[in-house]
């Protein structure tokens, strides 16, 4: 038995990513679609907070979009595609 040697390539940009969860299934050609994502509390677009009269920054009177509160984003940055056979092997 002979030995085999990987060469890892980074372009400079390489820059992992942190993530905290995944989405996906078996698409249209049958292949296994895998899309990772950042799940977080959203960011407001703008908000309205009172002004104290000592100048502080006071309670929140308004917020857009109003419904923050029910929401949860996933922010997806990357993904994946492969065939039965390539998922099988990265199992196993």
């Amino acid at each position: 038995m002979s030995d085999v040697r990987f060469k890892y390539i980074f372009p400079k940009e390489y820059n992992p990513v942190y993530i905290n969860g995944a989405y996906g299934g078996i698409g249209p050609r049958g292949e296994l679609v895998i899309n990772f994502y950042l799940e977080r509390s959203p960011v407001p677009n703008e908000e309205v907070r009172n002004l104290r009269e000592n100048g502080s920054i006071g309670e929140q009177v308004k917020v857009e979009p109003s419904d923050l509160q029910d929401t949860i984003v996933r922010y997806i940055d990357s993904g994946v595609v492969m065939n039965y056979e390539t998922a099988k092997v990265i199992h196993e």
